[in-house]
């Protein structure tokens, strides 16, 4: 988008649909009142120009201009009573220091070692220990599952590899509960609305093959019915858990409010272990709500847009920008 910026002008190019020939085109606009960021990072640094204009617009960015720092989103939920207890064991560590990774993977059953900037599980790899100096590891990388056993020091080659440069954390394994053959977690996805309360749009069961973690080839469904042909929970516990959901998720939404500021939108990852105990894996800004879409259809995420400009244009309106 900032490279479109005309400065000249004052206008930016943008997309539109022409009804009459039926065709998407481009031409310029003025600059808007309110920017949704679908994803991608905005960094004022590299576009003065276009900040300083979107500054002097008095122009309401919808999200964050950038992701979570994952790391970072642990450190301040954990400082947050309503969130500390449901977070997994997890510590900063580096590829420079292979005692680090040599304690974590020797005192932990199994472990996820991530990237502290990444995206739909690409810079994750899951490792766990089968006898002294194996281990066993996991990623995902250009479509295809990677998996093998090889001696500590193959794996310092093999992280390194995967992670490069890279800042990294290291997190236990949620024992999150199983059939035989899959695991579970849960997506919930949520805005901002009108009069700025908070709003739980739906809460999904993503289901997964056992040992495997990327969430865009996982199986979705609703999760109340999942809950109940998977795992046999009557209507009351089904109640009480999804009740507990939507507890958690506002509680992770307002924690990570009073560190970052407003946010347009979260979607969170939580896990339920083999207590019925819920923890909070990651959240995610900029949510592209397939979850959502696969099992509800197109409704609810056209009525989550259209609350989440309507909560913008309040407060437009309260500052004087719009009418």
């Amino acid at each position: 988008m900032a490279n479109d910026f005309n400065k000249e002008a004052k206008k930016i190019r943008g997309v539109y649909y022409n009804r009459k020939s039926k065709k998407w085109k481009r031409k310029y606009f003025p600059l808007p009142q309110i920017i949704y960021r679908l994803g991608g990072t905005y960094t004022p640094a590299l576009y003065p120009d276009f900040h300083k204009a979107l500054r002097s617009h008095n122009t309401l960015l919808l999200n964050l201009s950038t992701s979570f720092d994952k790391y970072e989103q642990y450190e301040r939920l954990v400082k947050h009573p309503s969130t500390a207890q449901c977070l997994p064991k997890t510590h900063k560590v580096s590829l420079k220091r292979r005692w680090q990774l040599s304690l974590y993977l020797n005192y932990y059953k199994a472990v996820y070692i991530k990237a502290t900037s990444s995206f739909q599980s690409k810079g994750v790899m899951r490792v766990q220990k089968k006898r002294p100096g194996s281990y066993q590891y996991a990623y995902y990388l250009n479509g295809i599952w990677k998996k093998g056993i090889v001696s500590f020091a193959e794996l310092m080659v093999l992280l390194r590899h995967f992670f490069h440069e890279k800042e990294i954390f290291i997190q236990e394994e949620i024992p999150l509960i199983t059939t035989k053959h899959t695991t579970f977690d849960i997506r919930t996805e949520l805005h901002r609305s009108t009069n700025n309360e908070i709003k739980v749009a739906g809460c999904i069961a993503s289901e997964h093959l056992n040992g495997n973690f990327k969430s865009r080839i996982s199986k979705c469904y609703n999760l109340r019915a999942y809950l109940k042909r998977t795992y046999n929970y009557t209507n009351n516990e089904r109640k009480a858990l999804i009740q507990k959901v939507k507890k958690l998720s506002i509680d992770t939404y307002k924690a990570l409010e009073t560190s970052y500021g407003p946010l347009g939108e979260i979607g969170i990852d939580l896990g339920i272990d083999k207590n019925g105990r819920l923890w909070i894996i990651e959240a995610n800004l900029s949510s592209g709500k397939r979850s959502l879409y696969k099992v509800n259809g197109s409704a609810p995420l056209e009525k989550s847009y259209i609350e989440m400009f309507s909560y913008a244009i309040q407060i437009q309106r309260r500052k004087g920008v719009l009418k």
